[in-house]
């Protein structure tokens, strides 16, 4: 600040030449003269100015910071998930029950399965073909071979020839396959099962193993009846007592040949059965029922979720907005805190840069005053040091705004901790809804 240009403002020169040649102030006054009030209004109304420009800048700097406040953001945060399952509630009555139900049956087919897990000791999934078309093609292809190669051997004694060998043996090994195949589903439980389940597989695969020898031995046995010329029915009945009788006694290799290669077929069509589902009992239709009501309940959910699930999205990622706005809000309070701090110690230089000034000035004056003395005596309010007031700024804030910082990192480190378990949590309720927990 310029003192020379202050004075010249103020015209001290000839306040205190005219004071001084009337001895103004008197040579006893302890009261300053109407100069050094104007000294001191001149000075005081220049604080009181830097004062008003402070405390507006501070008003809309405290502003900042309230509205930076992560409290309400920690709140908004903690109330997602009741406002989604609320959200979630409000839809139609039939469709909110239709909904609930198709859960509540998922729900059940899920235990189903995990009992039976449970109950044989098997923590993996469900294991069977996810397409049955091929098994069935392996069937079908299997009774074609069968029928084809067993058909060159039955023409023998047929009077239609070989269109007569084909219908019997595709008779012969679709029957075949149809019994081995139906027993030899339930073979497995001989390994897999538990209690009466192993039972029933020790008896399937019994049968299965004494099927592949008699049946195909039989229809050998048939074979050379029908070679020797009887009738088909004739045959078939001799072959039941020549295999009761010896079914051993094949006379002809075309008839071990034929034997071989039918129980390779029946072997191939056992095969298909053991494949045919999971080899745990009840499993595999527990786990095919799991999934036919998880595809009825998506289609319940798709209607539950037109009326009351379209903000889920939006709630998760209102998450991700909120931390984001948390970590920016806690920025500007940092930014506004430490613009408080330069801007308070800015006020305190500039108050005692014009006080500094105002005794500079008044002691100028007093000296020009008493140049000008014609009495020749220097008053006692000259002694005194001027004092400058003006009003005293609001209270200091900087060491509230401090633990307020203090308070708001510790409500970020909150949120830091909090959103991931609102995200999760409103994860779940999507889980929840579709009905879609994975079976171990």
């Amino acid at each position: 600040m310029d003192v020379d240009e202050l004075s010249e403002e103020l015209e001290l020169q000839n306040l205190a030449e005219d004071n001084g040649s009337a001895n103004i102030p008197n040579g006893e006054s302890v009261t300053p003269d109407g100069a050094e009030f104007k000294i001191r209004q001149y000075v005081e109304g220049r604080m009181g100015m830097a004062l008003n420009e402070y405390e507006k800048s501070i008003a809309g700097i405290n502003q900042a910071i309230k509205r930076a406040n992560l409290k309400d953001i920690l709140e908004r945060l903690k109330s997602l998930p009741a406002e989604l399952q609320k959200q979630r509630r409000a839809a139609p009555p039939d469709v909110s029950r239709d909904y609930e139900e198709s859960l509540a049956r998922v729900a059940a087919a899920e235990r189903r399965v995990e009992e039976i897990q449970r109950a044989n000791g098997v923590m993996r999934p469900p294991d069977y073909p996810e397409s049955r078309f091929l098994v069935g093609a392996v069937l079908a292809g299997t009774v074609l071979m069968e029928g084809t190669v067993n058909a060159v051997f039955y023409q023998q004694g047929s009077e239609f020839g070989l269109i007569g060998g084909l219908m019997w043996a595709f008779f012969l090994a679709l029957f075949d396959v149809l019994v081995v195949f139906t027993v030899a589903r339930t073979a497995p439980w001989a390994i897999f099962g538990r209690r009466w389940f192993q039972v029933v597989g020790v008896v399937a695969s019994s049968f299965v193993g004494a099927w592949v020898v008699l049946y195909n031995l039989y229809t050998s046995h048939v074979r050379e009846r029908l070679a020797e010329g009887l009738e088909p029915t004739v045959a078939m009945n001799d072959a039941f007592e020549a295999l009761a009788a010896s079914p051993l006694g094949l006379s002809q290799a075309d008839s071990w040949m034929l034997f071989t290669l039918g129980a390779f077929f029946t072997v191939l069509a056992a095969a298909s059965g053991w494949r045919w589902d999971d080899v745990v009992p009840l499993l595999g239709a527990a786990d095919r029922k799991l999934t036919q009501v998880r595809e009825d309940h998506d289609h319940y959910l798709a209607a539950f979720e037109e009326h009351a699930g379209k903000g889920r999205e939006r709630y998760l990622k209102e998450v991700d907005i909120l931390l984001d706005t948390a970590r920016r809000n806690l920025r500007v309070i940092e930014e506004r805190v430490q613009v408080k701090t330069v801007a308070e110690k800015a006020l305190t230089s500039t108050m005692e840069n014009w006080k500094e000034t105002g005794r500079t000035l008044t002691q100028l004056y007093r000296d020009q005053n008493l140049r000008y003395r014609t009495d020749g005596a220097t008053p006692p309010v000259f002694k005194t040091p001027p004092r400058f007031r003006t009003k005293a700024p609001q209270a200091s804030s900087i060491e509230d705004d401090r633990r307020y910082l203090a308070d708001q990192r510790k409500l970020l480190k909150m949120i830091d901790r909090k959103a991931p378990i609102i995200r999760k949590r409103l994860s779940e309720m999507v889980l929840e809804d579709q009905g879609s927990k994975p079976v171990a």
